[in-house]
């Protein structure tokens, strides 16, 4: 990592995640030799969005004063085998999010794959809740999520791949498209996950083995748990590890150590620890979404495939924070049809969808308690006999 981060090419072996074997779609060879035509191709097919013209221009002048992007690049200055990806803006909710388009440029498909990286999950969250609920249960137990700014940006691309970094956009100052070359890590990178997660991973067991930190960590944000009384002693142990290791910490999402804390989008509430109950709720902010989002999607008509599994994808999130399985049963009954374009949704799929959202807006939490430390188990023996003037229906 010291040297950056390739952009194409094999992936590292690390043997800490799952095997998982994809190989590339094309060599290294096959994309410079291609480039200039798909430079024509991209830069041809670049059009003005309209309203988010302008959020995505002020994001490219933070970028560049941040010293992740470069000044524009005239097209003549631009190798003949060098790689131009489309960047264009999204908007989620209220947030405009940029993308840069690497698999549309080839550069993805120049990666092969040995391993599938995977972040932690809130389900390792309730493990270690459930850990503190069996040692730490005299103590009121606080957490905290920090959060690292712009993470993926905090890591820079190899020189050697500079060539596979150029992007394209419509400036709406200038009227025309520009090209930029990308110095910092790009959202869009196939490789950029495969790099960070292995860094995030590998300060997560820093803070395991050396300062014995009882923390999780999903992408760019690390959930550390604490006693109340060691909670100011392991949050300046965590920042000095931050810090030593040159990684920002975003400060005005920087919280002190709580009883109730957010992350992922959802709001982890240790206000009954001593009691032997820690609740995972769905922040407001995702319920009013998600629910938003399925009410819509029931009425629209033209409703694709890629947005049915987009929103699937939420609701199995969201459903992991509700009380019970009923959610679960809601998502199973959306089916998804890869060889048509349009959901097309039956009355079936409608119908839980609707009460999926009324699921979340009941907002029956997750609850992780104590006494699910020692299972419980339950013999069953049940038979049924008709024949005879007798018949027999037992469980026991």
């Amino acid at each position: 990592m010291l040297g950056g981060v390739v952009l194409t090419g094999q992936t590292p072996c690390t043997n800490i995640f799952p095997a998982a074997f994809k190989p590339a779609k094309h060599t290294d060879s096959v994309l410079e030799a291609d480039a200039k035509l798909e430079q024509k191709r991209i830069l041809g097919a670049i059009k003005s969005q309209g309203h988010l013209d302008v959020p995505l221009e002020e994001k490219v002048d933070e970028e560049v004063e941040l010293g992740w992007l470069s000044e524009p690049v005239d097209l003549e200055d631009v190798p003949c085998t060098a790689s131009i990806s489309r960047r264009f803006a999204i908007e989620q909710g209220e947030k405009i999010r940029l993308i840069d388009d690497l698999s549309d440029s080839g550069v993805n498909g120049a990666v092969q794959t040995t391993e599938s990286p995977k972040p932690q999950s809130l389900d390792v969250v309730a493990a270690m809740i459930l850990e503190c609920l069996k040692k730490l249960n005299r103590f009121q137990v606080l957490g905290k999520t920090y959060d690292l700014k712009s993470a993926y940006r905090q890591m820079f691309i190899s020189p050697d791949s500079l060539d596979k970094a150029y992007i394209a956009y419509f400036s709406a100052r200038e009227g025309k498209v520009l090209i930029r070359r990308m110095l910092a890590l790009p959202f869009g990178a196939t490789r950029a996950v495969f790099s960070y997660l292995r860094v995030a991973h590998s300060m997560w067991y820093i803070g395991c083995k050396a300062l014995k930190l009882v923390w999780s960590h999903f992408f760019d944000d690390f959930i550390c748990l604490a006693s109340e009384q060691e909670s100011r002693s392991v949050d300046l142990a965590v920042m000095t590890l931050f810090r030593l290791l040159g990684w920002r910490v975003s400060e005005n999402k920087d919280k002190p150590f709580s009883k109730e804390f957010s992350a992922l989008g959802v709001v982890i509430d240790f206000d009954g620890f001593l009691s032997g109950d820690v609740l995972f709720k769905n922040t407001d902010k995702r319920v009013k979404e998600v629910a938003s989002s399925l009410r819509q999607a029931v009425v629209d008509e033209s409703l694709s495939q890629k947005d049915l599994s987009r929103l699937r994808g939420r609701m199995l999130f969201a459903g992991g924070q509700l009380f019970g399985r009923a959610g679960r049963l809601c998502i199973s009954a959306l089916k998804s049809d890869d060889q048509k374009k349009e959901a097309s949704l039956d009355e079936a799929a409608k119908s839980a969808m609707l009460k999926f959202a009324d699921l979340l807006e009941a907002k029956f939490p997750r609850v992780v308690k104590s006494c699910s430390l020692d299972p419980i188990y339950i013999f069953t023996d049940a038979s049924y006999s008709p024949d005879g003037d007798k018949s027999y229906c037992g469980v026991g």
